[in-house]
């Protein structure tokens, strides 16, 4: 086993721009990139957008600009011998990349520890079914996703939800993930090119456009202490991309005891899943504030670990020395 630098860490970013994925994360890495020198730290930053700025020479002492892939990575790591890896700000790809890491053993074959949420709870949270059965456990309630097979499956479950409906499938190459679909014309349209495609995983669920929506920042450290770092209240219905919805922070249209109802629900399911660092739980509900759902984004219902928006850099020093 190779011998680890004791104060290395690499620092997984953000891949090609795109929405809940890119700026977002971006900012996150610098904080965690200035955190981390600022505690003696040597940072070692990888990322496959050479505009991101956690890629600056400012920023981290040696700095990758390549592909973030399984081979790729597992070369850096052999070179600079980290203690830690942090996976949190590379979005769905580095989480994705990080829990590939750990399940071939290629991290405990060189001797570095995953920093943040462990490898097992990435894996449940990049599989639906899987998160979805862990959720149930504890009872929280998230939007009904019927798989759906044929065309006429399709056509029939499309009808009794109502349009619009929301479709999701494995392969974002035919379909991109949470296309919304708004009449029967639209829908026989977008399953047309399927047909050929028997392998394609394709599921469906109701739109709840005329929900709305809220997030909830949270941190969590691994002793099980949580903190609200903050609010986010959307403006535009549920139907629209948090990205693209002008937004209120902190969410002072929310009756404070609504907030704290989520509060709650975002507390047992990080607790459940075991969560650790920052994270980003988004919730949908009815105008008359009733029951709130766990809502689906981008192939996984929450999207964890986004980044530090709100710059609590002492916060994650401790959740960082926790970790080691």
């Amino acid at each position: 086993m190779p011998e680890a630098q004791d104060n290395t860490v690499i620092i997984l970013g953000p891949g090609p721009a795109a929405i809940g994925q890119s700026g977002e994360c971006d900012q996150g890495a610098v904080e965690a990139c200035l955190t981390l020198k600022a505690e003696g730290y040597r940072v070692v930053a990888v990322t496959s957008d050479p505009d991101a700025v956690m890629a600056d020479t400012q920023m981290a002492h040696t700095s990758y600009v390549e592909p973030l892939d399984l081979d790729t990575v597992t070369g850096i790591i052999a070179a600079e011998k980290p203690r830690a890896v942090l996976a949190m700000f590379g979005g769905r790809e580095g989480l994705d990349l990080c829990a590939r890491l750990e399940e071939d053993g290629i991290l405990s074959r060189h001797g570095v520890s995953l920093w943040g949420t462990a490898g097992e709870t990435l894996r449940c949270l990049l599989d639906r079914d899987a998160l979805q059965a862990a959720l149930g456990r504890i009872d929280v309630p998230t939007p009904a996703l019927f798989k759906v097979v044929t065309e006429d499956e399709a056509q029939d479950r499309a009808q009794r939800l109502g349009f619009p409906v929301v479709l999701r499938c494995d392969d974002p190459s035919l379909i991109p993930d949470g296309l919304l679909v708004y009449n029967q014309e639209e829908l026989n349209e977008t399953l047309a090119p399927l047909a050929g495609e028997p392998a394609c995983s394709l599921s469906m669920e109701a739109s709840l456009w005329d929900w709305h929506q809220a997030e909830l920042e949270i941190l969590r450290d691994s002793q099980g202490r949580t903190a609200l770092a903050g609010t986010v209240a959307f403006l535009e219905p549920a139907g629209i991309h948090p990205g693209d919805s002008i937004a209120v922070c902190p969410a002072r249209n929310l009756p404070q005891a609504f907030v704290d109802r989520l509060y709650d629900q975002a507390r047992k399911i990080a607790d459940h899943l075991n969560l650790m660092g920052s994270a980003t739980i988004r919730f949908a509900f009815p105008p008359d504030l009733g029951t709130a759902l766990l809502i689906a984004s981008s192939g996984f219902f929450v999207v964890f670990l986004a980044g530090l928006q709100w710059r609590l850099l002492a916060f994650f020093s401790m959740l960082t020395a926790a970790a080691a």
